[in-house]
């Protein structure tokens, strides 16, 4: 009951140099039960930022109310950063966020933050209506990575044309790959397309 009381406080004092950094230790000390309050406080300016790093600290409990504060453009940012830092463990919520217009673009920022691990689910979501085309920006900003299995996703109708387009955007560093494609029946007329639009179309049929 003591420690239930505390909260409030704790939270208050997260909106004074003072005295933040220690409120922001003792309420993820407190974990779970902290959630709610830390969760009002990434609407005060004064308090998000240690808001945000108290919930990352906490953890997997705390990824709800994180997702939930990407749909607030005041705490989007420090919402996404807080759970780009938590990393795989936050994928399937981002995922989800990526679904909707309101959090979309921040969960891919988080998503590109955490890299390859997001690679298999991304790649997933290009079979997606609701996120194909975010997942796709996010793919191509990830890059290298993306590559192998974009080559792979040209092989289902419904994912080929997003791959594709995501291929292109990625452009002469996914050339290697696309030349090993066309040796593969399945994918061949697509990997020349997609190296036409490159610029490499030509030398690759010569």
């Amino acid at each position: 009951m003591e420690r239930s009381r505390s909260i409030p406080e704790l939270v208050a004092r997260l909106r004074h140099e003072a005295t933040r950094a220690q409120a922001t230790c003792a309420l993820v000390e407190i974990g779970v039960d902290a959630i709610p309050a830390l969760a009002e406080a990434l609407k005060d300016e004064a308090s998000r930022a240690f808001a945000s790093l108290a919930l990352k600290e906490i953890g997997p409990p705390a990824i709800p109310t994180l997702v939930e504060a990407l749909k607030d453009e005041a705490a989007r940012a420090f919402a996404s950063a807080a759970l780009r830092a938590m990393g795989p463990p936050a994928i399937p919520a981002l995922m989800q966020a990526l679904r909707c217009e309101a959090s979309q673009a921040f969960a891919g920022v988080a998503l590109e933050g955490i890299g390859r691990p997001a690679l298999p689910a991304l790649i997933a979501a290009l079979m997606d209506d609701a996120s194909q085309s975010f997942a796709a920006v996010v793919l191509a900003r990830i890059g290298a990575p993306s590559i192998p299995g974009l080559v792979e996703a040209l092989r289902c109708a419904a994912s080929r044309a997003a791959a594709a387009v995501t291929l292109v955007r990625i452009g002469a560093v996914a050339v290697p790959a696309l030349h090993r494609a066309l040796m593969d029946e399945e994918i061949r007329d697509t990997a020349a397309l997609v190296l036409r639009e490159i610029g490499e179309g030509e030398r690759s049929i010569n």
